[in-house]
């Protein structure tokens, strides 16, 4: 039996609820796993393919990225056997967020722009909406804020038109995030409580609680701490039943920033050590990187340097890997203030003047801050 979920429904009578539907998926998982790569090699292409497709949304939500790797260049090569085109392109789609979890920007990037010309030719403007941004995203966490801009707004105007409310969503967010990476956090907010709504109006909770928790992180970063609390408990809450350890690593490493601002920091380091134990068991490094940062500045503010820096160093080597400036440029300041507070001003000025440069880049309200703060030392 196959069973294709699509938001929260099971798209059959077997099971009375989304989570007895996972139930059984968790169970059978192996063997379905199994299945898909049997079929490619048995040439079963359309089944396998299809068997792929309809286990997407199940391994992305619940973070099953190596699983899913296993399968997904087999089904690949079954679809380009049958010429299904359209299969080849949402697997292509797929293949880049999984490799986007892992930490392989670029490699999703490649798989993105495939995806894109392959969605252009069908005319397929769901999907052509959905990858786009996807590559926003990609252009964002390289600096490229026009870029992402520009490919985030066309997404957007692609899913009115398709009257497709998911990609609509998914491009509120995405804006939402380009806003608060500049801090224009009002507009953030904004567009995230519409996002909200949407995913509201349709019942999909799971789409629920990720917007909840980005929203909270704009108000963690706006210094609206109460909201903040309100929000991304509220995710947390949420995803209780749900069960998605992405978005419970992803909040539970915003609450532990925001416990330890609130002074709370050995309740902190519990939420961000949870965070980092979930994001090492489904390997999303992504998370990683921000939650080993939060790490660094909780220890910082407990006044253990020691700690405090070899936090920001592995976080600083993970982003270097993935490529996230963002990241970067935070474990970076988080290095020279702990440089500054050993005394050590030379280097404290060599860490402030690369975030300075990289939060330059990105068009951050950081860099004010950093030259600011730079002048006073000189």
């Amino acid at each position: 039996m196959i069973v294709r979920i699509s938001g929260n429904t099971a798209a059959t009578s077997a099971f009375g609820s989304p989570e007895a539907a996972r139930r059984w998926l968790d169970g059978e998982r192996a063997t379905l796993l199994t299945m898909v790569v049997h079929a490619a090699r048995e040439d079963r292409p359309g089944f396998a393919a299809g068997l792929a497709l309809t286990l997407h949304r199940y391994l992305n939500t619940y973070g099953y990225y190596h699983e899913e790797l296993a399968i997904v260049g087999h089904a690949l090569d079954a679809s380009r056997r049958i010429g299904d085109y359209a299969a080849e392109a949402w697997l292509l789609n797929y293949l880049g967020a999984t490799n986007w979890h892992l930490g392989r920007l670029r490699l999703a990037s490649e798989c993105h722009e495939r995806t894109l010309s392959l969605f252009r030719k069908a005319a397929d403007r769901m999907g052509e909406a959905d990858v786009l941004c996807s590559l926003g995203a990609y252009e964002l966490r390289q600096g490229r804020s026009r870029q992402a801009a520009d490919q985030y707004r066309a997404a957007a105007s692609l899913a009115r038109e398709a009257d497709d409310w998911r990609g609509e969503q998914r491009a509120l967010t995405s804006l939402a995030v380009l806003d608060l990476q500049h801090g224009r956090y009002q507009h953030a907010a904004d567009r995230l409580r519409r996002a909200l709504s949407l995913a509201r109006s349709v019942g999909h909770r799971h789409l629920e609680a990720h917007t909840l928790s980005i929203l909270g992180q704009v108000e963690l970063r706006w210094g609206r701490y109460q909201l903040a609390a309100e929000h991304l408990t509220q995710a947390l809450l949420l995803n209780h039943d749900l069960g998605n350890r992405k978005i419970e690593a992803d909040t539970l490493s915003a609450l532990g920033l925001l416990s330890s601002r609130q002074g709370g920091h050995r309740r902190a380091i519990g939420q961000l050590r949870q965070s980092l134990a979930l994001c090492r068991a489904i390997g999303d490094l992504m998370i990683e990187q921000q939650t080993l940062n939060n790490l660094g500045e909780v220890f910082l503010a407990l006044g253990r340097p020691g700690p405090a820096r070899a936090w920001y160093e592995r976080a600083l080597s993970l982003s270097d890997q993935i490529g996230d400036r963002f990241e970067q440029a935070r474990a970076y300041a988080g290095l020279a203030a702990v440089a500054d507070g050993l005394d050590d001003l030379t280097a404290g000025r060599a860490h402030w003047q690369r975030a300075l440069l990289i939060y330059g880049e990105l068009g951050a309200p950081e860099a004010e801050q950093i030259r600011a703060r730079i002048s006073r030392l000189a």
